[in-house]
């Protein structure tokens, strides 16, 4: 298959290919309605559906149009890696980069625990486009699943969880507050969130999901199963990269 085949077949779609990206406007439009409006959404189906090519190339465009930056995240779960909260912000921080943006500090707190880096980064920075436009950065983490296929401590995966439980609040932990009582500080966070999680999974791995975020409410919220191409987005899939050149019937044969 050349580079420039507007059919990708079994490839997942990229952000490059967003033109040729065809079949899921009515999904990619009630997701990115979901995302706007919530914090955390998780986005589960088959393997094979199509979850990391409908964020590449259709979530991931079309909110870069928008008041938003796109973040791609694959966990990486090695035994040498770097923290998982750490390899958040490092890309988020890479995103901003690469549009020549920056995140402002507003608060300069500092703690030792890994639990609280995470939700500090977010609320203690103010994140900007280099035209100096207020941007909120949405992490796709893609293949969430991986979590307990590539991770067998089961401790570690709880320190992720806490980490992604204590995000959810706008209120600081106490360990923070605690922090900055012995500081003598006043510290002020804004109560609006300035950034999305996105969770992208296996659908057979939701029972695990569930183990672990039982009394985690952001991540039992906002569930949106992705279904495989009925028949009718098949044929735009076949028919729409290039017009004339598959017939319906062609494509009805090929389905």
């Amino acid at each position: 298959m050349t580079n420039n085949n507007p059919w990708k077949g079994l490839e997942s779609y990229k952000y490059s290919d967003a033109g040729q990206f065809y079949g899921r406007d009515q999904e990619l439009c009630d997701l990115a309605e979901i995302i706007r409006q919530n914090s955390f959404t998780t986005i589960y189906g088959i393997s094979g559906a199509g979850k990391t090519s409908i964020i590449n190339a259709g979530l991931c465009p079309l909110l870069d149009k928008e008041h938003f930056l796109p973040v791609y995240i694959r966990l990486n779960h090695g035994k040498d890696r770097i923290s998982y909260d750490q390899q958040i912000i490092n890309a988020t921080e890479n995103a901003l980069i690469k549009i020549g943006g920056e995140a402002e500090k507003s608060h300069d707190v500092d703690v030792e625990s890994e639990f609280d880096q995470l939700w500090l980064y977010f609320h203690s920075h103010t994140f900007w486009t280099k035209d100096n436009h207020k941007i909120a950065p949405v992490l796709f983490i893609d293949q969430f699943e991986e979590i307990f296929t590539k991770n067998d401590d089961v401790n570690d995966i709880w320190s992720f969880f806490n980490i992604i439980d204590s995000l959810q609040y706008n209120m600081p932990t106490e360990r923070i507050l605690n922090l900055i009582q012995a500081n003598g500080k006043s510290i002020t966070f804004g109560e609006e969130a300035n950034f999305r999680v996105v969770f992208s999974m296996r659908e057979d791995f939701l029972p695990r999901l569930e183990d672990y975020c039982f009394d985690i409410p952001a991540m039992r919220r906002n569930r949106v199963g992705l279904k495989s191409l009925n028949g009718l987005q098949a044929i735009e899939v076949i028919t729409k990269p290039c017009p004339g050149v598959v017939t319906r019937e062609v494509a009805l044969h090929i389905i």
